[in-house]
């Protein structure tokens, strides 16, 4: 089961656990959610300037975080685990690319 969040922050429990741990950082959630970087960028006022930073930045994560994905399927004991490491490293790929296609234009 997954924690689904609200649009206004507030977790919908579908797991104790996750539960748990949303409600226990709820404050530094809230502060997230409600940081003007990100309601600029959910609301397109965003600068074009810190947008192409932000995109830099993030692509550099994705590709530490696909080979974390990598290194996980590597390990994974089961066929369960390669194919939902293998899921994942496809979607963080997929972002990528779609980082490459903003950039493109620059």
């Amino acid at each position: 089961e997954f924690l689904i969040i609200k649009a206004m922050g507030e977790p919908v429990k579908s797991s104790n656990f996750s539960y748990k741990l949303w409600s226990d950082s709820k404050e530094l959630a809230d502060k997230s959610l409600n940081h003007n970087f990100v309601k600029q960028i959910g609301d397109a006022t965003l600068s074009s300037d810190t947008f192409r930073i932000y995109i830099v930045q993030d692509a550099y994560f994705l590709q530490a975080f696909a080979k974390a994905y990598a290194y996980a399927l590597v390990r994974s004991p089961d066929n369960e685990g390669i194919i939902e490491f293998h899921k994942l490293i496809g979607s963080v790929l997929d972002e990528l690319k779609m980082h490459k296609n903003y950039s493109a234009a620059w």
